[in-house]
């Protein structure tokens, strides 16, 4: 699992950049992506040693 914090997101319908946002990969899928504030790190690391 890997994650990207803190970027500008743009979601290609034309609708506000969202501001520090994280998107979670996981191989080579884009698994989520949201507020980095609703990201739990302690879960990021979980998901990592696994």
């Amino acid at each position: 699992m890997k994650a990207l914090l803190g970027a500008n997101l743009i979601d290609g319908t034309g609708g506000p950049v969202l501001e520090d946002s994280a998107v979670l990969i996981d191989g080579e899928r884009i698994t989520e992506v949201g507020p980095k504030a609703a990201v739990n790190p302690f879960l990021l690391k979980q998901k990592r040693s696994t």
